[in-house]
C-alpha cells in the first residue's frame, strides 16, 4: 500500500485515499484476528472427537494453527495475528479436550522447536540486518 501511495505522488493523494489506508489497516488486522479465533474455536470443538485417534491428537493443534496462518495469508489478511489468536484460543480450550499424553507431547514439541529455532537464529553465521 505504501508503494502504491509513493507511486501516486503526494499531490495526487486524495482524502479518500487516507481513509482507504486506515480502513485497510483495520480490515487486515481484524480479519486476521477473527480468522484466528474461528480456527481456534473450530480446533477446540474438533479436538473433542480426536481422543480415539491417538496418532493425530498431538498433531492436530499444530496443523490447525498452520491452517489458520495459511487461510489468513490466502486472503491477504494478517497471518501472524491469525496464528497468535488461534494459539490463544486453543490454549484456553484444546488443553481440556486432549489426553494428558498428547498434552505432554505438544508441550515438549513446542519447547524443542522453540529452542532449536532460537539457537539457529542466534548462532547463525548470516547477518539478518544487512
Amino acid at each position: 500500500m505504501f508503494e502504491g501511495y509513493t507511486e501516486m505522488g503526494i499531490p495526487n493523494i486524495l482524502p479518500i485515499d487516507y481513509f482507504s489506508g486506515v480502513a485497510s489497516f483495520f480490515v487486515v488486522s481484524l480479519g486476521g484476528t477473527f480468522i484466528g479465533i474461528f480456527f481456534g474455536v473450530m480446533t477446540a470443538f474438533l479436538s473433542k472427537f480426536t481422543t480415539p485417534v491417538a496418532v493425530i491428537e498431538p498433531m492436530f493443534p499444530f496443523i490447525m494453527g498452520y491452517m489458520s496462518y495459511l487461510f489468513a495469508e490466502m486472503f491477504h489478511l494478517s497471518g501472524i495475528l491469525s496464528l497468535i489468536f488461534c494459539g490463544i484460543t486453543m490454549k484456553n480450550y484444546v488443553v481440556e479436550n486432549i489426553s494428558n499424553k498428547s498434552h505432554v507431547t505438544v508441550k515438549y514439541v513446542t519447547k524443542n522447536a522453540g529452542n532449536c529455532l532460537g539457537d539457529h537464529y542466534i548462532c547463525s553465521p548470516r547477518s539478518f540486518y544487512g
